[in-house]
């Protein structure tokens, strides 16, 4: 059987997009798990040695490469894990980006040594990409449009004095635009030149796809598990000999179950980083009040981004207990999304990667997806989510009915699962 190397960016992850590829394919490969040192709950380190134990994989490495702030350090460390790699066959590796320099530099390692790498993204995508795709299509020129015109509103309600005082504050901006792109060139210098020369005596290209923080268009197997993502990658990346198309590891693991009587998940997403405003807090609170009523679930759960902070937490339970409202906060850094989401009628979200599991996990729930409800930019749109057929999406005074509160059953995904993909292209 082929060794296949699996790299996992962050524990929160694991269970919920890689472990459903692993149970499909460890009788037909020897896995060989590579975890970055981020939110490894002692729960997950447990289950994976007994994975080890049990023979689902064949080792597992935990490393410190992404976590280093010194850029030095990064080299240097994965230089040492590099190393420890001294298997007869390394045959495929899957990993969620070729952008970032050490990604670019551990995947030439494998490359060279013979081994196929595959890119597979375990979250969503980054703006970019987006508006280029959207800016082949037509769409770019609604977007600015807009942007236009938000801005002149803005304007418009200021007075004179704010006008002056915000114009200043546009002009430093700039100023301190140039030097932030200064050393961003030293940055990328010392990141993708001198660094990989001094510790290989090879050079990592910044080049012309580098901008969409996803792919350079040098490894040759994509495998994409949004539908909306899957065309954008075709359409910029047409020289990419392989890319599928697979459903994402989360699909229907709730089999249809039906729920009479269970509770509502709210996921907020994030990282927020500070306290939101009372506006976007009510928006939060009306819905879950408004959804809580149509749909009488037993109790409300309530997850916050893993990285989040302890002060827009706090804020937010504050405002519910305001209200009355009593929820029970689940904690992300422990449990996966996956854990009991059977048992739920319904989730409430805005934009993220948890949003995207719920949809796609359960096809007897209703999602509602909340635009705008953290930021107003990109990331808080439903185009952030690539493909959000079965999602309910609402916006600031929007009504919400009981008949809106339908299932995405009609959410039907037929393409083959990545651990289908995997064998039939890959394994075999």
């Amino acid at each position: 059987m082929k060794r296949l190397f699996i790299f996992c960016g962050n524990g929160y992850q694991f269970i919920d997009f890689y472990y459903p590829i692993i149970k499909e394919v460890y009788n037909s490969s020897h896995i060989v798990l590579i975890f970055s040192n981020s939110f490894l709950y002692s729960d997950l380190t447990k289950k994976i040695e007994q994975f080890k134990i049990d023979g689902i994989i064949e080792t597992y490495f935990i490393v410190n490469f992404y976590n280093e702030k010194s850029i030095y350090l990064r080299f240097k460390e994965v230089i040492e894990f590099l190393d420890k790699l001294k298997f007869s066959n390394q045959d495929i590796v899957i990993w969620p980006e070729e952008f970032i320099e050490i990604s670019r530099f551990v995947l030439n390692y494998f490359q060279e040594n013979g081994t196929r790498n595959i890119i597979l993204p375990s979250g969503l995508l980054y703006k970019p990409i987006f508006l280029e795709y959207n800016k082949r299509l037509g769409n770019i020129k609604n977007y600015e449009k807009n942007k236009i015109e938000k801005i002149n509103k803005k304007i418009n309600e200021k007075t004179f004095i704010q006008i002056i005082f915000y114009s200043l504050l546009y002009i430093i901006n700039i100023f301190r635009s140039k030097i932030n792109s200064i050393i961003k060139i030293y940055s990328l210098v010392l990141r993708y030149y001198f660094y990989p020369f001094w510790f290989s005596k090879k050079i990592l290209n910044y080049n012309i796809f580098s901008k969409y923080m996803f792919l350079v268009n040098k490894t040759q197997d994509i495998i994409m598990t949004d539908p909306y993502e899957y065309k954008m990658v075709k359409e910029i990346f047409p020289d990419i000999s392989n890319v599928f198309l697979a459903k994402q590891p989360s699909y229907n693991i709730c089999k249809n179950e039906l729920v009479n009587n269970g509770n509502l998940l709210v996921v907020v997403g994030g990282p927020i980083g500070y306290n939101l405003d009372s506006e976007k807090l009510s928006f939060w609170i009306n819905t879950i009040e408004t959804v809580s009523k149509l749909s009488s679930p037993n109790e409300i759960h309530l997850r916050f981004h893993p990285r989040e902070t302890s002060s827009p937490i706090e804020s937010f339970l504050n405002a519910i207990k305001v209200r009355n409202i009593i929820v029970k906060v689940i904690d992300s850094n422990q449990i996966p999304i996956s854990d009991n989401f059977c048992s739920y009628i319904g989730v409430i979200g805005s934009p993220s990667g948890a949003l995207r599991f719920a949809r796609n996990a359960s096809l007897s729930v209703f999602v509602i997806g909340l635009v705008d409800a953290i930021h107003e930019d990109f990331y808080n749109k439903p185009i952030a989510l690539g493909d959000s057929s079965g999602i309910l999406w609402i916006k600031k005074g929007d009504q919400i009915s009981k008949e809106s509160l339908v299932s995405s059953k009609g959410f039907i995904n037929n393409s083959l699962s990545v651990g289908e993909i995997l064998k039939q292209n890959f394994l075999s």
